[in-house]
């Protein structure tokens, strides 16, 4: 073989080997980093991501304080656990507690111009054009007569001495007169049945989705594009993809004078600020119902109906946390907040300790714009229920037949 050949050979094979050197380095980098760097924040914080559920948060809440920090991605957050602590964040506008937290992550499902997902320079114009179209006094006032007659019309037929999904029906219920009220549409004047029951279910796939991400907080702060790639991101999108389509063929549909047309703003904008309407309302209402119903099945409780209520919303509030970004300093329960954060309210954990009617709503600027539409179809099916029929769960049923 001539000399210059074998060089040529030896050049390429010590290419090829050197190249293969530098990709196994670069593995084995990025190996010792994914073990070798979390597990040093992992210490730091004391707060295993995979572990990051509210009960464990709790247990560092008996240990460090109600309000304590970790550290997570390198991003530091301060949990708060008590009541007094989350309304002066919530309220506090020095300190910019009423920033809220940019949840691009479900930009699939809102949009990016919805009130959940803008940038915090531009989320307050919209709210504004929300509180002053959607949720006046004037635009509410027709609203009780319109949930009575949806009442009427779902729940009066319920058949009786058999098992019955609940939470389904409670959502159908709250969808038609969140809809009716916002499209000036009766719901099934627009959509199928089985269209209807395609968002329902693609709804109550999200509600699980955000139930799961409420506990673990890594979802919210990794990088969108990473985001994606999990189950959870997945899940979100193919879901989202049914809302959306129901979303767009009910803003098509409806009139002139309906109150979402009269937003001002481009067809997109509308488009998201009605799946956030319509997914917050729906699911928000409908879950305290039925947990309502869960924990009063009996009329022979010492507690009035509204005391009722507030107590099952204190027990299992529907919205497991309330996530906030403070901007400057402020002292909660003797530990300074630093600026420039994200503080993560503990709802579940503040409902073992006090009566937390206000924090699943939100408080200060970006409370629930919808809580007063809210309460009253919570109140109004409490007092049908009640009056109409009596109820119990299976689980009882079964235990006292022996089965």
């Amino acid at each position: 073989m001539p000399f210059q050949q074998i060089v040529y050979v030896l050049t390429d094979a010590y290419t090829d080997t050197l190249l293969f050197l530098v990709i196994a380095a670069i593995c084995c980098a990025l190996l010792v980093l994914s073990t070798i760097a979390p597990r040093k924040l992992q210490e730091k914080s004391k707060l295993r991501p995979h572990r990051t559920t509210l009960d464990k948060i709790m247990h560092l809440a008996s240990k460090r304080g109600p309000t304590f920090s970790t550290t997570f991605l390198g991003t530091r957050l301060f949990h708060v656990t008590t009541y007094e602590s989350a309304c002066k964040i919530l309220t506090d506008k020095d300190a910019g507690g009423d920033k809220g937290f940019n949840y691009i992550h479900f930009s699939p499902l809102f949009g990016k111009s919805s009130v959940f997902t803008q940038p915090l320079s531009s989320w307050w114009p919209s709210r504004k054009h929300i509180n002053r179209h959607v949720f006046s006094k004037t635009k509410i006032s027709p609203l009780p007569s319109l949930i009575s007659q949806t009442l009427t019309l779902r729940l009066s037929s319920l058949p009786l001495g058999t098992p019955l999904p609940i939470l389904p029906r409670l959502q159908l219920l709250t969808l038609e007169i969140i809809f009716s009220h916002i499209l000036s549409l009766p719901l099934y004047s627009i959509h199928s049945p089985s269209t209807v029951s395609a968002y329902i279910s693609a709804l109550m796939s999200l509600r699980i989705t955000l139930l799961k991400t409420s506990k673990d907080y890594k979802y919210y702060l990794t990088p969108s594009i990473i985001y994606r790639q999990f189950p959870l991101g997945s899940s979100v999108h193919s879901s989202s993809l049914v809302v959306r389509k129901f979303i767009l063929e009910s803003l098509e549909s409806s009139p002139p004078h309906s109150i979402i047309n009269s937003l001002p703003g481009s067809s997109s904008y509308k488009i998201d600020q009605l799946s956030t309407l319509l997914f917050a309302g729906t699911d928000t209402s409908s879950s305290s119902i039925s947990w309502w119903m869960l924990q009063y099945p009996s009329s022979n409780s010492t507690m009035n109906l509204s005391e009722e209520i507030k107590e099952a919303a204190r027990r299992k509030p529907v919205a497991p946390m309330v996530v906030r970004r403070v901007e400057r300093g402020i002292e909660c329960d003797g530990v300074l907040v630093k600026g420039n954060v994200v503080v993560w309210l503990n709802a579940v954990g503040m409902s073992a300790q006090e009566e937390i009617p206000e924090v699943q709503f939100g408080m200060g600027r970006r409370g629930c714009p919808g809580r007063e539409i809210g309460r009253m179809i919570v109140k109004m099916t409490a007092e049908w229920m009640r009056e109409k029929y009596e109820w119990e769960t299976v689980e009882k049923k079964l235990e006292e037949e022996g089965e």
